[in-house]
């Protein structure tokens, strides 16, 4: 899910106070990426950023520490994109539509950030099985 750490601090003529900034925006990112797998790729992002900037002002205290965080939610983004593939496997050997659909929203929120096939076919698979599911409702409703 994540590259390799490029680039530069974005500000570099006031690298301290900016990398200070990132690591406020990763934070809040952070604790609400339980609530949006998106927001746990862009607090990624951000302490790329304040890696970056920290790097520029020559704090490796600071360096450090960032990369030590940035490491650790990488790893568990991964080990969460890897058991949401699994989820979704055994789902659709179920046909458990609800569960597709869920999980397939969730896979979408992790990997927007990388658009392609997969990106487009999560997003066909997470309308269909949302269809199933309204489908199989209205049957239910109409059964009664």
């Amino acid at each position: 899910l994540f590259g390799t750490l490029s680039g530069s601090c974005p500000e570099e003529q006031r690298a301290a106070p900016r990398a200070a900034e990132a690591v406020a925006a990763a934070d809040a990112r952070e604790i609400r990426y339980a609530f949006d797998r998106a927001e746990g790729v862009a607090a990624v992002g951000q302490l790329r950023v304040a890696e970056l900037c920290g790097k520029r002002a020559g704090d490796t205290r600071l360096m450090d520490d960032i990369h030590g965080r940035r490491g650790a939610l990488e790893a568990r983004i991964n080990s969460d994109y890897k058991a949401l593939r699994i989820t979704m496997r055994r789902a659709i050997a179920r046909d458990d539509f609800k569960t597709i659909a869920q999980t397939a929203n969730q896979l979408r929120r992790l990997v927007g950030h990388r658009p392609g096939r997969y990106l487009a076919w999560l997003g066909e698979l997470e309308r269909r099985a949302v269809d199933e599911v309204a489908r199989k409702e209205k049957e239910a409703k109409e059964a009664l």
